[in-house]
């Protein structure tokens, strides 16, 4: 997990910026749709995949980590968009810097 985030982490401190959340969110809905297909859990995201993921986002404390948290949390099911938002919200309670797509 840690190595695709990476590989995307550029792209998405570059969606910072951005008045509108499109490029974050396509980009989480690949790696959730990723999630489905490496995980064969059917419907939903649940187990230790998704928990991970959002475990290692919410650890770097960073604002792409940030803005892949809230992305996250637009495209995944329930309840996995809960455990998204609510990292996402730590991580701005936190003073991390907030993606200006999130904040109009």
């Amino acid at each position: 997990m840690r190595q695709i985030y990476r590989k995307f982490s550029p792209s998405l401190a570059q969606e910072l910026k951005q008045t509108s959340s499109l490029g974050s969110e396509q980009w989480a809905s690949d790696l959730y749709s990723l999630l489905h297909h490496t995980t064969n859990l059917g419907s939903g995201i649940k187990g230790e995949s998704f928990t991970s993921l959002v475990g290692m986002l919410e650890k770097l404390h960073e604002p792409a980590a940030g803005a892949a948290l809230w992305a996250l949390a637009a495209v995944a099911d329930a309840p996995a968009d809960d455990e998204a938002r609510a990292a996402a919200l730590c991580l701005a309670v936190a003073g991390v810097e907030q993606p200006a797509w999130l904040v109009r």
